[in-house]
């Protein structure tokens, strides 16, 4: 505070030592679900409260306000804080990922069951694996066979519709195919003539 006087007037002038600065503009993720996925397919963003600070929120053709926005696509996501107090802002930009790919599955077509092949192996060796892939084979009615969570299913001897499910942890994006096993256990007729 500095004090002039003149003229028997005594005037004040006032500094204020007090620097503006813009309000924080930080984005968080949950950092187990980080990214778009078939197991996440909608994720959480979210920012801390300050005072007098509004949060409006931009992804694509989206917009929010508030604290949280609710992630559903891939893209770049801002955060706009607005001080009202101060009439200054600050923003974030971050991307957002996805992974939405499915395993490949590939079943070979089987042999007919019949008097001579009374039991055949199920084959979906062409199907993709990796550290975070499971298998698992399903009967006609979609129901888990015990056992059977390899690319190949031994001893299949009833005809009908086989599954096969090939699911990635990672992601928790699965595949679901199918194979028919038909039979043919028609006795020839033999003509003696």
């Amino acid at each position: 505070m500095r004090k002039l006087l003149l003229s028997n007037i005594l005037f004040i002038t006032i500094f204020s030592l007090a620097k503006a600065s813009t309000p924080d503009a930080i984005i968080t993720l949950d950092p187990d679900a980080p990214f778009l996925t078939c197991a996440n397919p909608t994720i959480m963003a979210s920012t801390e409260a300050q005072t007098n600070v509004s949060y409006t929120w931009i992804l694509g053709g989206s917009t929010g306000t508030g604290l949280d926005f609710l992630v559903d696509q891939p893209g770049q996501l801002i955060l706009v804080a607005y001080d009202s107090v101060l009439d200054c802002e600050n923003s974030m930009t971050i991307t957002i990922l996805e992974d939405f790919e499915e395993p490949v599955v590939s079943i070979f077509e089987p042999e007919v069951l019949n008097c001579s092949v009374q039991s055949i192996s199920l084959d979906a060796s062409f199907s993709i694996g990796g550290p975070d892939i499971t298998f698992q084979w399903l009967d006609d009615t979609q129901s888990p066979i015990p056992g059977a969570n390899d690319v190949i299913l031994d001893n299949v001897t009833n005809p009908g519709k086989y599954y096969f499910v090939s699911l990635d942890n990672g992601n928790g994006c699965s595949t679901i195919d199918s194979v028919e096993v038909l039979e043919d256990f028609q006795i020839p007729v033999i003509d003696a003539g």
